[in-house]
């Protein structure tokens, strides 16, 4: 009867000891999530969507030289 008292102990130290450890993991690893992984990666698409925006800006310019490059060469060949 007392060994198996003893033993009923052990098992619900040792379970709780477990289950102690499994929450602080899992809290750990929630609070590594959210503040390591999730802000890096927000700010990897931060960063790509400026560098879509520049590179946008940038062929609109293109665009933009070549419509004046045309428009002053119609003007140009016109009178001639």
């Amino acid at each position: 009867m007392r060994a198996r008292k003893l033993r009923t102990r052990i098992l619900i130290s040792f379970f709780s000891v477990i289950m102690v450890s499994a929450i602080s993991v899992a809290v750990f690893g929630f609070y590594v999530i959210e503040n390591d992984i999730i802000k890096r990666e927000q700010d990897k698409v931060k960063n790509d969507l400026n560098s879509a925006r520049e590179m946008y800006r940038e062929e609109t310019e293109k665009l933009k030289d070549v419509v004046r490059f045309i428009a002053l060469r119609f003007f140009i060949n016109e009178p001639l």
